[in-house]
């Protein structure tokens, strides 16, 4: 059973590693290492207006897909 939303409370860091692995392991070039940078832009933003105590994803670099 998929979800379409995920609440505020369940993304952690490993949410975001499996997240920024998908993206890898679906887009080429630099399009992984731009999604997943606006997704830190919305988690950030989500920090800011109190949904999150911190980013989980902070610590985790947007990184491009060579191939």
């Amino acid at each position: 059973m998929s979800k379409d939303l995920v609440p505020a409370s369940e993304i952690d860091e490993i949410v975001c590693q499996a997240f920024r692995k998908y993206l890898f392991s679906q887009y080429n070039g630099e399009a992984s290492a731009n999604y997943f940078a606006r997704f830190k832009r919305v988690l950030k933003a989500a920090q800011k207006k109190g949904y999150l105590s911190v980013s989980p994803a902070e610590d985790l670099q947007a990184k491009s897909n060579k191939n």
